[in-house]
């Protein structure tokens, strides 16, 4: 099984009084970017980096631009994967000094994420991702 995701961007939420605005973007190191997120439960990810502000950080979004499902017995280019909100939310809990570096260690929970809904004869695979963070370390020397 594969779970393929398009990402167009990923964004890290500093918790303020300002909205959108506290939302600030991590470099790809592509983009459009694409990842199995099946693959992360094997082979770490060396996710983007970013400069934050310092402050109490809440939540990661990355914006999905399309999704594809592949079942070891089916078709090779398997199924198109609908994320209604063309996003996965990441909800997170960190504060960030200054200077500081850390790292986000983030597990994908496939079987609570993947759903298949019935449209007449056709099934319609539906990404309403469950995400949960593993741990949040400090990490010296990068």
């Amino acid at each position: 099984l594969n779970i393929w995701v398009t990402i167009s961007g990923i964004r890290a939420h500093r918790a303020c009084d300002d909205g959108d605005d506290c939302f600030t973007p991590l470099t790809l190191p592509e983009v459009p970017w694409t990842i199995d997120l099946l693959a992360l439960k094997t082979t770490p990810l060396a996710l983007p980096t970013a400069t934050l502000e310092p402050g109490t950080y809440n939540q990661i979004r990355m914006d999905v631009i399309e999704g594809r499902i592949i079942f070891p017995l089916g078709p090779l280019e398997g199924f198109p994967l609908v994320v209604p909100s063309d996003e996965i939310k990441c909800h997170l809990h960190f504060d960030l000094e200054a200077g500081e570096t850390i790292q986000v260690l983030l597990d994908f929970d496939a079987k609570k994420s993947i759903h298949v809904i019935k449209k007449g004869k056709q099934d319609v695979y539906q990404l309403r991702p469950v995400v949960n963070v593993v741990e949040v370390v400090e990490v010296a020397g990068i």
